[in-house]
């Protein structure tokens, strides 16, 4: 029973509930609430008060990975959502596909490195293991999409036997400092091959055109992730890698890039820009129609820039 069900008057209630109960007579002449106290009590809970952004000190260790130094380039207000308020975001199919083919690749080359037999069929059922059908638009377009990525795994195998090479070592982790920035990551696979050493990162997205694989590696080491990698290996091992590669695992097309010291200097002024702005606590937005046409963030981001 309540006094208040949102009328001008206040109920009674059953005297067999009282009698049942033992309590006392209601009060007469009770009235219902008035309109500001029914809004009073209906009213949301005051969100308590943001916490204020604070500087990182120059002499505190700061956390850096490809996609942090990606995202505050590419908008501090990006590295904010992702990275400081971490703003759950829906599943996508997409990357699921590329961490499921990822699995299933270190799974085919750990088992060459071991010297232990795999098949074709046994890739793909370490792809299906990491499968997840989320996110996706139907069964229809889950079903054609792991169609895709079984054909893609079995011309992978099929290629890569015939190739007779075998990786020195496949998803190694890799830590370095530069002062107090620690940058981490991983690299896909390392190879060891006449020219010296090659580092290879494996890329689910749909390319065939080797002009345009060429075009991604090129500025993937001049302002990305494969730049970074090199300096990785320079910093962490001593050694200068020979080259960086995109392999793009559906089509089976490489671009290739030979390391220079302009990738490896770029990659350090790349961290350098990146930890200044997020030390200093600077995640203005830089909005940008074709940053924020790919940001997973823009369709709530009061900054993103106008269609």
């Amino acid at each position: 029973h309540a006094v208040d069900y949102g009328g001008k008057k206040a109920t009674r209630m059953s005297r067999f509930v009282r009698e049942a109960l033992g309590l006392p007579a209601p009060v007469k002449g009770a009235q219902g609430a008035s309109a500001l106290e029914s809004i009073a009590r209906h009213a949301p809970v005051a969100e308590p008060a943001a916490v204020p952004t604070r500087p990182i000190a120059h002499d505190e260790r700061l956390d850096l990975s490809h996609a942090r130094i990606d995202d505050y380039l590419a908008c501090p207000l990006r590295y904010h959502y992702a990275h400081r308020a971490r703003v759950p975001l829906p599943a996508e199919p997409q990357i699921m596909y590329g961490s499921a083919m990822h699995h299933a690749i270190h799974v085919f080359h750990d088992h060459r490195m071991r010297g232990r037999p795999i098949s074709a069929d046994d890739v793909l059922g370490a792809f299906d293991s990491a499968w997840s059908g989320e996110g996706f638009l139907s069964a229809e377009h889950e079903q054609r999409r792991r169609a895709e990525g079984h054909a893609a795994l079995r011309r992978f195998v099929e290629t890569d036997l015939a190739s007779d090479r075998v990786p020195l070592a496949v998803e190694t982790e890799f830590e370095f400092r530069i002062g107090h920035d620690h940058v981490i990551g991983r690299w896909d696979r390392i190879d060891e091959r006449a020219e010296g050493i090659v580092l290879v990162d494996y890329k689910s997205s749909e390319v065939v055109d080797a002009d345009k694989a060429e075009a991604r590696a090129r500025d993937s080491a001049r302002d990305g992730q494969l730049g970074l990698y090199a300096l990785a290996y320079v910093e962490a091992r001593d050694v200068r890698p020979a080259r960086v590669e995109l392999h793009f695992v559906g089509s089976g097309v490489t671009g290739s890039v030979a390391v220079d010291d302009k990738h490896l200097d770029r990659a350090r002024e790349r961290i350098a820009t990146a930890a200044a702005g997020i030390r200093a606590a600077d995640f203005r937005a830089t909005p940008d129609s074709r940053t924020c046409a790919r940001c997973a963030f823009a369709r709530f981001c009061p900054q993103r820039a106008p269609n």
